[in-house]
């Protein structure tokens, strides 16, 4: 079923960049990442070749009734790459309410390694928003969908881990270096994503891990932001050959923690 929702989501998203959008691709060393310009979809991370993601989106929900909306129902207010490993997505506005940014960088490696950082950003406009955002993260490491487990170590108050591995290698990991998540959510194909698009209010259940199969996993903030306030959610998407003889956890920890791997990777 997964194949053919990947085809039926290429055709889709070509369609979509003809008619509405576009297609932007990143580029660093080994690496490369594609996303669509009016969805907010990432679904190309490839390193040496082999693309390793299916699909990530972000969601979002204003209040605590309603249903989760992604970011690619807002009005898409600016889609700037000034780099070729550079993206900046803005959407929204202030008079509707909050404006959302989304900044990624790509950073390529020695073989078998790559990163991707992700900042967040959401900005009130002159009243106070309670808002609820969502990431979802669909990962078919070495390019097949069902020998992968995820496992989620949550960190609070700044940090939280999403651990995926292939039965062949090789391992991921999400580090959040300002603000660790409320809410997560691990589990297989599609039962996330059928929540998020259902229509009604969703909190991620907290299950922390699942596999061996065709895992997706999820991280849900919930906040109150004050009238043209902005917070900020860093992220790194670390993908290497499994670690010996450290665990990924135990290399984070090693090195100083969370943020600090995040600030001290970006650096190198």
């Amino acid at each position: 079923m997964k194949t053919i929702l990947i085809v039926s989501l290429a055709i889709t998203l070509g369609l979509m960049a003809q008619a509405q959008g576009a297609i932007y691709t990143l580029t660093a060393g080994n690496s490369a990442a594609q996303f669509n310009s009016n969805g907010d979809t990432a679904f190309v991370w490839s390193v040496d070749g082999n693309n390793q993601l299916y699909d990530e989106q972000f969601f979002y929900r204003v209040g605590d009734t309603g249903p989760e909306h992604s970011f690619g129902s807002l009005i898409l207010s600016g889609y700037v790459q000034p780099t070729a490993d550079t993206l900046t997505a803005t959407y929204g506005s202030l008079l509707g309410g909050f404006v959302a940014t989304v900044s990624y960088n790509l950073d390529g490696g020695a073989p078998g390694n790559s990163a991707l950082y992700e900042d967040v950003s959401i900005t009130a406009g002159i009243n106070p928003v309670s808002f609820h955002l969502f990431e979802y993260t669909d990962l078919d490491l070495n390019g097949t969908m069902n020998d992968d487990r995820v496992s989620i170590v949550r960190m609070p108050p700044a940090a939280a881990l999403a651990i995926q591995n292939d039965a062949t290698g090789p391992e991921y990991s999400e580090s959040i270096g300002v603000l660790a998540p409320n809410h997560v959510e691990a589990a297989l194909f599609d039962s996330t994503l059928l929540k998020l698009n259902d229509g009604v209010a969703t909190t991620l259940n907290d299950v922390l891990t699942a596999g061996p199969g065709d895992v997706t996993w999820a991280f849900q903030w919930d906040m109150t932001i004050a009238p043209f306030q902005t917070v900020t959610i860093q992220k790194a998407k670390l993908l290497a050959p499994i670690p010996e003889p450290m665990t990924m956890v135990g290399l984070l920890m090693a090195i100083g923690g969370i943020s600090s791997y995040v600030r001290k990777y970006r650096k190198a």
